[in-house]
């Protein structure tokens, strides 16, 4: 094999960055962006370009692992580590019942985009409710706010469009949420083209760096500045009259409830400058178009569901959406079509509709199951103990309180872990399962078509998608499995039919997968994929990715008989 340059498609977050890929005898040697990708321009950020560190670690798992009675690790074949967990899990279900068993579904997703697709069915088949993933925990406060506030159906107004944009302790010079595909670039051409930034932020972040206004705040203040904008708003004069009268109720409640957040009072308490903030006011006010962004700083503080409220009022009271004939920003590619409307849809229950746990009441929201209580339910003597988890995440990072992960993970009868190295996680596992790397997988667009609808920090304002197939094979003599195939496999020991529901919530009715032939993740892609306005297989003909132009689309009328409102004065 000699030297080769292949194009893949960078999974360590969700920008997926379309990269060159060096390889020298199976090797990767080298990760750079691709020129002739569009959109990009030839952008990739240093983690990507550390690929070929990763792919290459010294430490990396090369077979799963089972941990003995005795503490020690000893390598097992995929078919003997299927086998076991089968029979264990069998037995917790049969002592215990299904709800004893519960999965974590975290960030690694990224890379192996087929996991939530078969773990969710796993689940279904065996009759556990118990799905938790790190929703709860990275920015639920904007899934719970959209709730509360209800959404607009022709959903947020193109970059194209933007005068103004508000960033929320958020940093996507860095990050990529909401400026997805070379950020540094793209932000650069819109404040050259006059759009005017507005930054809320503890630091001087890069972003901050190019804000017409920095508001930077005391930790935490960022409801305080945002109820500050919201009274400024009502008092220039800066309501969009015409959208808020068709569109919204309880603005003269939200007007008095901001009526004491004067800009003498909100420096006071954000730590900021009263002009500022009036600047601020007035470049929202100015604006004809814009849009506002939440980072995951304000999730960190005790009020980051408030904050997420707050700046949808904002939008609101301003008219920030996407109106009759403007282009549809997050339009379908590998998705089903779908309209967009200029029109509300009307709030709908945050939380008191689905599973209430035993531990300090709480309870599924729209956001997903509560992470913050998977430990204690662990160590809970109650009904909804869970004695079994599957975890793709590292929760000795991410979950809350790490004495209380490391006692409730030492708990677990079965502890299922996916990883490519022996972690601080991992080290705790009674099984280890010796995971494939994102350039042993295909890579596909869709499930980030799948978060836009849920996060507006991701997917494309323009109608493009990609698929790339694996890149590299795995290391010669290694036994690793994809993610996704553990559950696949375990279920077809254990006699179950699985059924896919399309997790885009679009698919009236489940498919049910072949229990003989185990699918390849191409088939699964393809399943997913299934009734998209753009065919995988057509997607596949571009290797550096396409812009579709016929999947482009536009926001239609309103419906005459719609009579949804959005809220701007939730009470809870």
């Amino acid at each position: 094999m000699s030297m080769d340059v292949k194009t893949s498609v960078c999974r360590n977050c969700g920008s997926l960055c379309p990269i060159l890929v060096t390889i020298d005898n199976g090797k990767v040697l080298k990760v750079e962006g691709n020129p002739a990708a569009p959109l990009y321009n030839g952008f990739t950020c240093p983690k990507g370009r550390a690929l070929p560190q990763q792919h290459e670690n010294p430490n990396r798992l090369l077979h799963s692992l089972k941990r003995l009675p005795d503490g020690r690790r000893v390598p097992i074949s995929s078919e003997a580590l299927v086998e076991e967990i089968a029979d264990r899990l069998s037995r917790i279900i049969d002592a215990h019942g299904p709800q004893s068993v519960a999965a974590f579904l975290g960030g690694g997703v990224m890379e192996q985009p087929a996991t939530s697709g078969m773990m969710l069915p796993f689940l279904k088949a065996i009759g556990s409710p118990m799905m938790f993933s790190s929703g709860t925990i990275d920015q639920p406060g904007l899934i719970l706010a959209q709730a509360l506030h209800g959404a607009w159906e022709g959903g947020r107004t193109h970059p194209s469009q933007w005068e103004t944009f508000l960033v929320v302790g958020g940093n996507p010079v860095v990050s990529k949420q909401y400026l997805p595909q070379n950020p540094a670039q793209q932000l650069k051409s819109m404040t050259n083209a006059g759009m005017q930034l507005i930054v809320i932020d503890p630091r001087r972040s890069e972003t901050a760096r190019r804000a017409a206004v920095h508001l930077q705040v005391i930790p935490g203040e960022d409801p305080t500045v945002l109820a500050g904008l919201i009274h400024l708003i009502f008092k220039l004069d800066g309501v969009d009259a015409d959208f808020g009268r068709q569109n919204a109720q309880g603005t003269d409640d939200l007007r008095e409830a901001t009526r004491d957040f004067t800009p003498d009072y909100v420096a006071a308490r954000a730590g900021i400058e009263a002009d500022d903030l009036i600047a601020a006011a007035r470049i929202l006010i100015q604006a004809r178009a814009g849009d506002i962004g939440l980072g995951v700083g304000p999730s960190m503080a005790t009020r980051g569901t408030l904050s997420s409220y707050l700046a949808l009022c904002i939008q609101t009271l301003r008219g920030f959406w996407a109106q009759e004939g403007d282009p549809v920003s997050r339009p379908r590619v590998l998705l089903p079509r779908h309209t967009f409307k200029a029109q509300p849809s009307a709030p709908q229950p945050a939380w008191g509709f689905g599973l209430r746990t035993s531990v300090r009441g709480l309870q599924q929201t729209v956001a997903g199951m509560p992470a913050a209580a998977l430990p204690e339910l662990i160590l809970s003597k109650g009904k909804d103990r869970v004695r079994a988890l599957f975890l793709h995440g590292g929760a000795m990072y991410t979950w809350p309180q790490q004495s209380r992960t490391i006692e409730a993970l030492s708990a677990l009868d079965l502890l299922v872990m996916h990883d490519v190295e022996l972690t601080a996680t991992s080290a705790m596992a009674h099984y280890v399962i010796a995971t494939k790397r994102q350039l042993e997988v295909p890579a596909m667009s869709q499930f980030n078509e799948v978060t836009g609808r849920i996060h507006p920090g991701y997917d494309w304002t323009e109608p493009y998608a990609i698929y790339q197939p694996a890149t590299v094979d795995p290391p010669p003599g290694s036994d690793l499995m994809e993610s996704w195939q553990i559950y696949y496999r375990v279920a077809q020991k254990l006699g179950l039919a699985l059924e896919y529901v399309d997790f885009a919530g679009m698919n009236e009715a489940p498919t049910k997968l072949d229990m003989v032939r185990e699918p390849t993740t191409d088939d699964l892609y393809e399943l997913f994929c299934q009734n998209a306005v753009i065919p995988l297989s057509r997607v596949k003909q571009y290797p550096h990715g396409y812009v579709f132009e016929e999947a482009r689309d536009v926001v239609r009328a309103r419906d005459p008989v719609c009579e949804a409102r959005l809220q701007l004065a939730d009470q809870a």
